[in-house]
């Protein structure tokens, strides 16, 4: 018999569709100091946009580089096949 999970270890939460984010915090506008840029594996460089491209779509790459506190989430889980996508530094915790 399986143990049932509690809310410390479960990993998936199914959300009806008004419990589900309209926006992200954002938790780089809060840091004293800017996380360092992440770099390009072959240049060393750091990333911009046209190196995302052929990944994420352009909103989602809009998104993850905004400096404002919060950030809109419309469409993230509209069932585009893009919220699996939704990458740092946005956060969602456990209490």
């Amino acid at each position: 018999m399986a143990a049932k999970a509690t809310d410390r270890t479960r990993t998936k939460f199914l959300l009806d569709e008004k419990d589900i984010p309209t926006k992200w915090y954002n938790i780089q506008a809060d840091l004293k100091t800017p996380a360092p840029p992440v770099l390009h594996p072959g240049t060393q460089q750091p990333i911009g946009p046209q190196d995302l491209a052929p990944l994420f779509p352009m909103e989602l790459i809009r998104r993850s580089v905004a400096e404002a506190k919060t950030v809109p989430g419309a469409g993230l889980a509209s069932g585009a096949g893009t919220d699996h996508l939704e990458p740092g530094p946005r956060v969602s915790t456990r209490a």
